[in-house]
């Protein structure tokens, strides 16, 4: 009896162990994923910049930061006045971060993240806020924060995420 026991608890184990390596591996797939999403926008970003294409960087963002921005069409004129760099290329990072939610049936997910970016003219970071996914609202998804922040005074305005989630774009008016 105790043999049977014994056998029933290394097979247990053994199944356990299993279980958690394919969640292991479902883990890393969606952190793959992620980085990929978070890589094209980033492409996206810059790709706008250096085209000053206003059409391409306002439909990148949600309709929820289109309407909680202040004059979004404005900020995105004068990030194209102001930013006056190309030729810009991002480092890789250590990845997003992601948060999914699923709560009441719904669904949301949201990726957070910055790189580093070197351009003609400087060193600056880019910082994004996106959600990939929220079936309780559709609103949602798109991008919602860009920040691009001259290397000069990241110490100063790179805080924390969430105190940097704001509607929008913001690029210090400072840096020409």
């Amino acid at each position: 009896m105790k043999n049977i026991f014994r056998l029933l608890f290394i097979i247990l184990i053994f199944s356990t162990l299993c279980c958690c390596e394919g969640l292991d591996s479902n883990m890393n797939l969606l952190n793959d994923r992620s980085k990929k999403t978070s890589d094209n926008i980033m492409n996206s970003i810059i790709e706008s910049i250096e085209e000053k294409d206003t059409k391409k960087m306002l439909g990148m963002f949600s309709v929820k930061a289109k309407n909680e921005a202040q004059n979004i069409e404005e900020q995105t004129k004068k990030l194209f006045e102001k930013f006056n760099d190309n030729n810009l290329k991002f480092e890789e990072n250590a990845g997003p971060i992601v948060y999914d939610n699923t709560e009441g049936g719904n669904k949301s997910k949201k990726i957070i993240n910055w790189y580093n970016v070197r351009g003609q003219n400087g060193e600056y970071t880019i910082f994004f806020v996106y959600w990939a996914e929220d079936t309780a609202d559709n609103d949602n998804i798109g991008l919602y924060t860009l920040r691009i922040i001259h290397e000069k005074d990241f110490e100063e305005q790179f805080t924390e995420h969430d105190e940097m989630e704001i509607a929008g774009i913001y690029y210090n008016p400072s840096d020409n």
